[in-house]
C-alpha cells in the first residue's frame, strides 16, 4: 500500500483519529509557543520542526539560529 504524502503538518494532523488529532494540535501549539520561528517540515513523511534553515540540527558557518 502506498504511503500517503501530506503537504502541511495541519493536513497530517487533520487526517488522524479525533483523540490523536487533539493531542497533536496541542503539541504543535506548545512547540510554536516555545519556538515561534520554528520551521514546519516533514522528515521521512513525519511532521517535524526545525530551529535552523534546512532542518539542520546545528548551524554551520553559513547558517544562523532562527
Amino acid at each position: 500500500m502506498p504511503t500517503k504524502t501530506f503537504k502541511t503538518i495541519d493536513d497530517y494532523i487533520n487526517s488522524q483519529p479525533e483523540g490523536t488529532k487533539n493531542t497533536l494540535q496541542k503539541l504543535k501549539e506548545y512547540i510554536l509557543k516555545a519556538a515561534p520561528n520554528a520551521i514546519e517540515l516533514f522528515n521521512y513523511n513525519i511532521p517535524a520542526f526545525a530551529l535552523v534553515k534546512e532542518g539542520k540540527k546545528r548551524p554551520t558557518n553559513n547558517d544562523s539560529w532562527l
